[in-house]
């Protein structure tokens, strides 16, 4: 008997195995047409003074109030962490807050930013010039309040 409940138990990792890694793969799709959906038709910036000051006061709150943080994470938010092995996603049960500032690698040249907004939607690209892309995050205005909708990092 211990030997088919063994089996039984092998049968189920190996699909919750298969179920993950199907998501994991399709989450990458999944995060690339939401940033997608977040350009389209939006005016694109590349100075940090032409951000609408309205999200820069709930960014800066978002990132410094561990509780408002949580508030703000979207129901279905595509978040995802790539790991060099590995692929971590986040939902708003399991999510880890972001600490980060735009602004501090905004000058630094090895660093290239693409930054895409209006009073309904924020989107900010990072790349790194000899790797690429590292980070998306993205902000809608849903029911008059600024949720996270995408979060993408790349930490390989």
């Amino acid at each position: 008997m211990n030997i088919v409940l063994t089996i039984v138990a092998l049968i189920q990792l190996q699909l919750i195995g298969t179920s993950e890694l199907g998501t994991q793969q399709n989450i990458w799709e999944q995060i690339d047409q939401r940033a997608a959906e977040l350009r389209n038709g939006r005016t694109e910036f590349s100075q940090l003074k032409d951000i609408n000051p309205n999200f820069s006061e709930f960014y800066q709150r978002f990132i410094t109030d561990s509780t408002f943080q949580l508030e703000r994470v979207n129901d279905d938010v595509l978040a995802a962490i790539g790991l060099c092995e590995s692929t971590k996603i986040l939902t708003p049960q399991n999510w880890e807050l972001i600490t980060y500032h735009y602004k501090e690698d905004f000058d630094n040249p090895r660093y290239e930013h693409l930054i895409i907004s209006d009073e309904n939607a924020f989107y900010l690209q990072s790349m790194l010039t000899e790797i690429g892309v590292i980070s998306q995050i993205g902000f809608e205005r849903i029911e008059g309040e600024w949720q996270i909708t995408l979060y993408m990092v790349n930490a390989c």
